[in-house]
């Protein structure tokens, strides 16, 4: 099932359970298995931080043209 569509039709190029699919391999290869927390919310915290300074900063995507998400989101901000 997928969700509702986006106001940017570039982002609807693909089905959302497939990108969701690759944001968890990615999650749990570049960030939980080079890890051991101690808590729920260490954990948690990692998580956020991975997601805000890596992936959505610093790391490439295929299916945004081969740049960050921020930069795409700002490239394409006036759709």
């Amino acid at each position: 099932m997928s969700g509702p569509p986006s106001a940017c039709p570039l982002l609807d190029s693909q089905p959302r359970t497939r990108l969701q699919k690759a944001l968890q391999k990615t999650l749990k290869w570049e960030e939980v298995y080079l890890h051991q927390y101690q808590t729920f919310e260490e954990a948690q915290a990692r998580l956020q931080t991975f997601l805000e300074d890596v992936y959505n900063a610093k790391r490439l995507h295929s299916s945004l043209d081969y740049v960050p998400p921020d930069e795409f989101e700002l490239k394409y901000a006036m759709c």
